[in-house]
C-alpha cells in the first residue's frame, strides 16, 4: 500500500474526530454561562398566566400559527425559577443534535466502522457550527432554538425513519414508521414557516420519485404528503399570522420585490458558505472508496439528479420568498439558521448522488499525498479562522467575558428577587460575549419602555427596571476577535511578568 494511502487510512479519521471535539468543546462549556433573554421572560409570563389551551387558541388567533413552538415554549425552565435547567437545556439540546446527526450517518452508512461514523459526524458538525449564522439564538436563546433549531433535529429524525421505512427489513413495520413520521412532520410544520417549506419539499421530491418508479410504498407516502399539506394549510392560514404581518414595518405582501430578493439571495449563500463546503466536499471525494461501499441504501441516491438540484434551488427560493413576502425584509441571521441547515443537508445529498451516479472509483486519487495534505490544510484553515464561530466561542471563554457576563447577571437577578424596590436601578453589564447574549435593558426613557425592560419588570413584579447608565448595546460589540485575542495576550503577559 502506498505511503499516502496508508497514512490516510490510519490517521484521517482520528484527525477528523479531534477536530470535531475541538469544535464542540467551547459550545458545550458556554452552556454553563448561558442566561435567558427577552422572549424567554415574556413567554414565561404568558404561560404562567394562562392555561395550555387558552394560550394555544389566543396565539393562533392573534399572533402566530406556530402551534408546536407555542406548545413547547411551556417547558421554559425560568417559568419554574430554574436557571440551572435553562443552562442545562442548551447543553442537552446541542448533545441531542450531535446524537441525532450521528444516528443519521450510522443509519445511512450502516457498514462503516464506528470510528468512520464518528469522523463523518465530526466533519458535518464542524462545518455546521463554524458557519451557523446566529449562534446565540441557535444554541443558547431557548425561545429561538425551539423555533429555528429544534425542527432541524426533527428533520434528521424524520429522515432516519424514512430510510428505515424503505428498508426491506422495515416493511413489516411500515405503518408504525408512517405514524412516527407523521407525528414528527406535524411538529416540524408547527415550528416555523421555513421548516414547513423544507419538509414539504423533501416529501414532495420523494413522492415524485416513487410515482416515476411505480413503487409499492407510494400509497404510504401519498398519505404522508396529504397530511403534511393539510397541516401546512392549518399553520399558514392562522389568523394570527396576518395580524402579525400588519405590525411589520417592511413592504409585506410585495410579490415582485419578494421574488427578486429571493433570487438574489441564493448566490449569496454559495458565496458565504460555499468555500468551506467545497474543501469538505473534496475530503468527502477522497473518502469515496470507503463511502460508496458502506451503505445498504444506495436507492436513496438513485433519483434524478437534475430534479434533485432543481428542488434544492427551488426550496431555497421558496424559503426566502416565504420570509420576504410575509415580513417585507430578507431573512435575519436566526432565520438563516434554518436555511443553512437545509443548505448543508442538500449540498451533501447532491454530492453523494453525483458520485453515486457517475463515479464508481474515486474521481480524485487518494494516493496523491500532496493533494490530501493541501485539502486538509485548507479545511483546517477554515476551522481555526479567527473570525468564525468556533474561535469566537473560545475567545468568549478565554477572555473571561462569558464568566463575567454570567456573574453580573446572577447578581442582578439576585438583587431583583430579594429587593423591595418597585423602580429598580441596576448596573449595566461590562460586556456581552458574542456567542451568548443579545439584549440588555436600557436606561429610563420617558414615555417609552423597551420590550426587554417591559418583560423583565413584569417577570420580577416591579414597576420599572432600568440601567444606571448606558451599557453595551449588544452583539456585535465594537471589539473584533483579533482585538480580543490581543487583550488576552496582554492579560497573560501582565500575570506572568507583572507588566
Amino acid at each position: 500500500m502506498p505511503l499516502a494511502s496508508k497514512y490516510f487510512n490510519h490517521y484521517f479519521y482520528t484527525i477528523m474526530i479531534v477536530i470535531g471535539m475541538y469544535t464542540v468543546l467551547p459550545f458545550l462549556l458556554l452552556s454553563v454561562y448561558n442566561q435567558p433573554s427577552t422572549d424567554d421572560f415574556e413567554y414565561a409570563i404568558r404561560d404562567n398566566q394562562a392555561s395550555f389551551i387558552a394560550t394555544q387558541i389566543d396565539t393562533y388567533l392573534n399572533w402566530s400559527g406556530r402551534y408546536f413552538s407555542t406548545m413547547v415554549s411551556r417547558i421554559n425552565p425560568i417559568r419554574f425559577d430554574s436557571w440551572f435547567w435553562y443552562k442545562a437545556g442548551s447543553l442537552l439540546f446541542l448533545l441531542l443534535f450531535l446524537t441525532t446527526l450521528y444516528w443519521l450517518i450510522s443509519t445511512l452508512f450502516d457498514k462503516l466502522k464506528r470510528i468512520q461514523k464518528l469522523a463523518f459526524t465530526a466533519l458535518i458538525t464542524t462545518i455546521y457550527l463554524s458557519h451557523l449564522p446566529d449562534v446565540s439564538r441557535g444554541l443558547y436563546y431557548m425561545t429561538h432554538y425551539f423555533v429555528y433549531q429544534l425542527p432541524s433535529i426533527f428533520t434528521i429524525l424524520a429522515l432516519i425513519l424514512i430510510i428505515k421505512f424503505f428498508n426491506p427489513e422495515g416493511q413489516r413495520h411500515r405503518t408504525l414508521y408512517l405514524v412516527s413520521i407523521l407525528i414528527i412532520c406535524l411538529a416540524i410544520i408547527g415550528t416555523n414557516e421555513l421548516s414547513l417549506v423544507s419538509v414539504l419539499s423533501i416529501i414532495t421530491l420523494i413522492l415524485i420519485q416513487l410515482v416515476k418508479q411505480k413503487h409499492q410504498a407510494l400509497q404510504y407516502i401519498l398519505i404522508l404528503f396529504v397530511f403534511c399539506v393539510t397541516a401546512s394549510v392549518v399553520m399558514v392560514l392562522a389568523p394570527g399570522n396576518y395580524q402579525r404581518m400588519e405590525l411589520n414595518s417592511g413592504d409585506t405582501g410585495n410579490f415582485t420585490w419578494s421574488v427578486l430578493a429571493s433570487l438574489i439571495l441564493i448566490p449569496t449563500y454559495f458565496y458565504k458558505w460555499g468555500l468551506v463546503l467545497v474543501s469538505a466536499s473534496i475530503l468527502y471525494v477522497l473518502l469515496w472508496p470507503d463511502i460508496s461501499s458502506s451503505t445498504s441504501y444506495n436507492s436513496v441516491f438513485k433519483g434524478s439528479l437534475w430534479l434533485t438540484v432543481a428542488f434544492f434551488l427551488g426550496t431555497l427560493f421558496l424559503m426566502n420568498f416565504t420570509y420576504a413576502w410575509s415580513t417585507g425584509a430578507v431573512p435575519k441571521p436566526n432565520v438563516e439558521n434554518v436555511i443553512y441547515f437545509y443548505f448543508v443537508l442538500g449540498w451533501f445529498y447532491i454530492l453523494h448522488a453525483l458520485l453515486e451516479l457517475h463515479y464508481k472509483q474515486p474521481p480524485i486519487s487518494r494516493h496523491n499525498f500532496v493533494l490530501y495534505l493541501a485539502v486538509l490544510f485548507l479545511f483546517l484553515r477554515h476551522v481555526i479562522n479567527i473570525d468564525n464561530n468556533i474561535s469566537t466561542a473560545y475567545l468568549d471563554l478565554l477572555s473571561g467575558k462569558a464568566a463575567k457576563h454570567n456573574d453580573e447577571l446572577n447578581k442582578r437577578y439576585a438583587l431583583l428577587k430579594s429587593s423591595n424596590c418597585q423602580v429598580c436601578i441596576v448596573e449595566p453589564l461590562t460586556d456581552m460575549p458574542k456567542s451568548l447574549y443579545l439584549y440588555d435593558i436600557t436606561q429610563y426613557i420617558p414615555a417609552k419602555d423597551s420590550p426587554i425592560n417591559r418583560t423583565q419588570k413584569l417577570f420580577w413584579n416591579k414597576k420599572g427596571i432600568y440601567l444606571s447608565k448606558p451599557g453595551p448595546s449588544g452583539w456585535p460589540t465594537d471589539e473584533s476577535n483579533l482585538e480580543t485575542l490581543h487583550s488576552i495576550g496582554r492579560q497573560i503577559k501582565h500575570r506572568l511578568l507583572g507588566q
